[in-house]
């Protein structure tokens, strides 16, 4: 079998071709001393555009600059306040809807207009669809048979 490991460092700096890629990406399917030898250049390799040293701790003082300082045991910030507010009076109004609705007696009224409808009397969309498959299948096994 032939190897391609001189191939391997082009390959993975990514300046191949998309036929070469393809190619080795092949081989190394179905080479294992030749995928081996991949992992272990890949270990050895190092991505482009290195990162300074001091950039994480650039990042570290931008971020403890603008991160809010802690509140005090038991303390709350008044956004959060005003949430709990807000939710707390969506939640009440919706109860109090939900029963004056009830005791006005809309929903009795929308659940008689649908008895009304004779919803039972037609028959299912999946009963439909059934009769409609079975007969689709029946006309096509005579249509065999003939």
């Amino acid at each position: 079998m032939i190897h391609i490991e001189e191939e391997l460092w082009p390959y993975i700096e990514e300046t191949v071709d998309d036929q070469k890629q393809q190619q080795i990406e092949a081989h190394l399917e179905t080479c294992a001393q030749c995928f081996d030898r991949y992992l272990a250049l890949l270990d050895q390799w190092e991505a482009p555009g290195h990162l300074a040293d001091s950039f994480t701790e650039a990042t570290i003082d931008k971020l403890n600059v603008q991160q809010v300082l802690p509140q005090k045991d038991g303390q709350k910030t008044s956004s959060s306040i005003s949430r709990e507010v807000k939710t707390i009076s969506h939640y009440l109004l919706a109860a109090g809807l939900t029963i004056l609705l009830m005791a006005s007696g809309i929903f009795q009224g929308v659940l008689h207009v649908t008895d009304k409808t004779n919803i039972h009397s037609r028959p299912s969309m999946a009963d439909s669809l059934m009769q409609k498959t079975d007969s689709w299948l029946t006309q096509l096994i005579k249509g065999e048979d003939q």
